[in-house]
């Protein structure tokens, strides 16, 4: 905890405080001297150092101490006693600066004795860390973010000047705070541990501090010197960007001096034409309000009487030679054929910024005089100095970023002010960097004065920060020197203790070492057989392993894999074998895998390789089958570190698929002719060639037509998928008319439905659209399709089909669709669907007759026609059947006869 006085020592107290207010004071004024112009903040302010300390030593209670000190200080930097509004904006400010900058020094010394451990001896890494820590960058984040906010909010900075006053208050209170304040703590306490390291602290760190100032002052020199430079540049081009607007103004009316003595050559020029002649140059000119023609009259005593003006004839018939000083004006602008500044007593209320200027025309208006002809008179132009000015600044790269002041000073006792330019910032930067710059430009006897100002964004936009790095860094250099002092110090006091806490510590970590190192050989054991176990477990699957480098190269294989390989080559191998000694083919045996298509190559690159079959076949060797599974194998990290291979070899499950299938299309041919045979009897029964028959014998051989009928259509779809599976099923494409094939199934099928009393509907069938089919297979599909629906249809309702064409990836589709009104396909079922021999569970449909074969079929011709199938179910509302076939090029005649067969592989 702190020191603290005695609270009868009431006066001692409050001299403490009027002390440490005053200094703050002291220190915030050496830290402006400190302070890169334009701104408010400097690169250090010691007060912030000297405010840490004294709450340090003798507590938060003299916060009072600190408020008094910070808004002094601003009240010197900031106050402004020109209007009521800026003396309340200025002490404001100066209140809302010194609040934060009290609760920033009292919640430091709060957060420096919560870390360290009074009395702030200072003698370890960990002491001094903290210490910095939190009464440096932590703490004065406080201070920054307050004092930068209160500025932007009372408009004392831009907005886009924020981020740099942050970030230079912010370092600008730390630097101050890790210098000064543990000066003040060591300097102030009497105990004699401190007094021995206050002169090795304190002279190093005083001789940086030094040497980092004179640093700093010296490039914040050079730096004035090169922004005053610049600024004069820049003023100079503003300045002559005025004089060629005067200048073209000028030439505006010679223009039309020009004009007119051309029109009296001519014997045209007259008041309809001047108008004419000079709108378009007035409308160019927004600050050339008027143009006025003052022709001679007589000889020996001429006069100008205005005739015509473009503003209309309030001025026509003045006389601008009427009065005699005017008189000696025109005639010295006659004799020098030079412009004239005169005074028209207009009756148009003019202010005081607007002038008249006469251009002498002459009837050839040459600039040779004894080749100018007769002297006809004066072209008169009626300008707004304030808009020319603001026309000739505007569009210029610099305009807002430097305040411009024109004056008319030809009466240097009494000078008039002309134009000002307007500035959104209420602080001027002359209150930091002194720079302007003045130039004359003068027309005939006037004199006008332009006074250039920077303002705070042109004085932001130049500012270079090299004398803030110096500043900072050398004052962050001297810190870190005043920091090793500390640390040295101090260690030299607490040699002793850090030794005796080392050996305990050492003592403390070879047992536990040796704990460590125990448990480690136990842990180890404990590895090992699990790995054991596992390489057990592995060389016992039925499936082969492989793992993979990310460079391909075999890291480990289970004997399975081993076997596997050995088989296939004939060779006793320790890895992969190359190409040359094992081909990878598709399933067909025949087609050779491209090395990207292989499981090895796609798991290498990342992917996921889900029961891949092929054949894997080496030279005089027979062919191996096999399915395999692969991917990437990842790190914990999800990064790819090789990949894993799972093969099983199904060689000898094919085989016995193929006799299979062999069998079963043996078997179905050799039972088609004798079921062909029986249903022709039988139908023949049926229909009374034999004789008339008896109700019991008609129903008996009724019931044996129709289980011949149903084992003929179960043996024309095993034939039918033998074929697809085989590749022997033909396919004839050609261009159809779509529509006739859908009402030809529905007719073909209307008798099938009739005996479930459900009736076919064609809602919409688009004659023009026309497919690329094989005919009868469509119409195979659609007979499934429509025997499917009608049967699971209820009794009385209708099944619809529907033809709609649509584009799928840029392609012409049409799209069929068999909507049914069944009880739906339950979900267990949905996966198998179109698997062969699948039929869904539910009792409801289980007393349907069918070979399960039909949608099998179906997904196999929709798809060798390019085309997909699907369906859409709900439960309880009915099912839609639907699939897409490519449609025909337009070219393409429905009726063509060009047949393509297509053998399906």
């Amino acid at each position: 905890m702190a020191f603290r006085f005695p609270r009868r020592d009431e006066p001692l107290r409050i001299s403490v405080l009027l002390l440490i207010a005053a200094g703050y004071f002291l220190a915030g004024k050496l830290g402006l001297l400190l302070a890169i112009p334009p701104g408010y903040a400097t690169a250090i302010w010691p007060a912030s150092g000297i405010a840490l300390g004294s709450l340090l030593l003798w507590g938060n209670r003299y916060w009072g101490g600190v408020f008094l000190g910070s808004v002094l200080t601003n009240i010197a930097i900031s106050y402004d006693g020109a209007t009521t509004e800026s003396i309340v904006r200025s002490t404001v400010l100066a209140l809302s600066i010194g609040g934060g900058s009290a609760l920033q020094a009292a919640f430091g010394a709060r957060l420096v004795a919560r870390f360290v451990r009074y009395p702030y001896v200072l003698n370890n890494e960990r002491e001094v860390f903290r210490f910095f820590l939190f009464g440096g960058p932590i703490t004065h984040l406080f201070s920054a973010t307050w004092a930068t906010s209160s500025l932007l909010v009372l408009d004392a900075i831009p907005s886009a000047a924020l981020v740099s006053h942050w970030l230079t208050w912010w370092v600008g209170d730390t630097i101050g705070a890790m210098i000064f304040a543990p000066l003040v703590v060591m300097w102030c306490r009497s105990d004699a541990m401190r007094s021995s390291r206050r002169t090795f602290v304190t002279v190093p760190l005083l001789a940086t501090f030094s040497v980092a100032v004179l640093l700093f002052v010296y490039t914040n020199e050079t730096n004035e010197q090169q922004l005053q430079q610049r600024f004069t540049e820049d003023s100079q081009d503003l300045s002559t960007a005025i004089t060629q607007r005067i200048d073209l103004n000028i030439e505006t009316l010679q223009a039309t001096a020009a004009f007119i003595a051309a029109g009296y050559s001519n014997q045209r020029a007259d008041a309809t034409d001047l108008k004419s002649f000079t709108a378009p140059l007035i409308s160019r000119r927004p600050e050339l309000l008027s143009v006025a023609w003052a022709p001679q009259s007589g000889m020996d005593n001429p006069t100008f009487a205005i005739q015509t003006a473009t503003n209309g004839a309030s001025e026509v018939g003045i006389d601008i030679a009427a009065d005699a000083t005017q008189r000696e004006r025109l005639a010295t602008a006659r004799a020098d054929n030079k412009p004239a500044v005169i005074n028209i007593d207009s009756p148009i209320d003019t202010p005081r910024n607007i002038i008249w200027v006469a251009v002498p025309t002459w009837a050839n208006n040459s600039a040779i005089a004894s080749a100018r002809g007769e002297f006809l008179g004066y072209v008169l132009g009626r300008f707004n100095v304030s808009q020319l000015v603001a026309n000739a600044l505007h569009g210029q790269p610099l305009t807002g970023t430097i305040a411009v002041a024109f004056d008319d000073v030809t009466n240097p006792a009494a000078p008039v002010s002309i134009y000002r330019s307007a500035s959104t910032e209420r602080n001027s930067p002359t209150k930091t960097l002194s720079l302007s710059n003045e130039n004359q430009v003068a027309l005939d006897h006037l004199r006008w004065q332009a006074t250039f100002t920077p303002t705070l964004t042109y004085l932001l936009m130049h500012q270079r920060t090299n004398a803030w790095i110096v500043l900072a860094g050398g004052l962050l250099f001297t810190a870190l020197i005043g920091a090793g002092s500390l640390l040295i110090t101090g260690r030299a006091q607490s040699i002793e203790t850090v030794v005796a806490q080392r050996t305990t510590e050492l003592a403390q970590i070879n047992e536990k070492l040796a704990d460590e190192i125990c448990d480690h050989l136990t842990t180890e054991h404990a590895l090992e057989k699990e790995r054991e176990l596992l390489r057990t477990v592995v060389n016992n699957l039925y499936e082969g392993i492989l793992v993979l480098d990310t460079a391909g190269q075999l890291q480990m294989a289970n004997g399975v894999a081993y076997r596997m390989l050995h088989d296939v080559t004939g060779e006793e191998l320790s890895e992969l074998p190359g190409p040359t000694l094992l081909r990878q083919y598709a399933p067909d045996g025949i087609t050779e895998l491209m090395e990207e298509q292989t499981p090895i190559y796609c798991a290498l690159r990342g992917q996921t390789v889900t029961d891949f079959e092929m054949v894997m076949q080496s030279h005089g060797r027979p062919p191996m089958t096999v399915v395999v599974n692969a991917q990437p194998l990842l790190t914990n990290d999800s990064e790819r570190h090789g990949a894993i291979i799972v093969m099983r070899d199904i060689t000898d499950t094919k085989a016995i698929e193929r006799m299979k299938a062999e069998f079963v299309a043996t078997v179905s041919h050799e039972l088609r002719t004798p079921i062909t045979s029986i249903r022709g009897s039988l139908g023949l029964i049926a229909g009374g060639a034999t004789g008339p028959l008896e109700d019991k014998t008609r129903n008996l051989v009724e019931i044996a037509l129709r289980n011949s009928d149903r084992l003929a259509r179960l043996i024309n779809d095993l034939l039918d998928m033998e074929k697809m599976e085989s590749g022997k099923m033909q396919f004839e494409m050609q261009a159809q008319p779509l529509a006739a094939l859908i009402e030809q199934a529905v007719e073909a099928n209307s008798g099938y439905a009739q005996g479930f009393n459900v009736r076919y509907v064609i809602r919409s069938a688009p004659a023009s659209i026309n497919v690329i089919t094989d005919s009868f297979r469509l119409l195979q599909v659609m007979s499934n399709l429509l025997s499917n629906a009608a049967k699971f249809s209820p009794a009385h309702s209708t099944v619809e089909i529907n033809v709609t064409d649509r584009y799928v990836n840029g392609v012409a589709v049409a799209r069929v669709e068999v909507t049914d009104k069944g009880p739906g396909i339950p979900a267990e079922f949905r996966a198998r669907i179109f698997q062969k021999f699948s039929q869904a569970d539910a009792s409801d449909a289980r007393i349907k007759s069918g070979t399960g074969l039909g949608l099998a079929i179906c997904k196999t011709i929709i798809e060798q026609m390019q085309g997909t199938i699907g369906y859409e179910t709900e439960l309880g509302v009915g099912t839609t059947f639907y699939f897409e076939i490519p449609q025909a090029a337009p070219s393409t005649s429905a009726h063509s006869s060009a047949l393509a067969k297509l053998i399906v592989s």
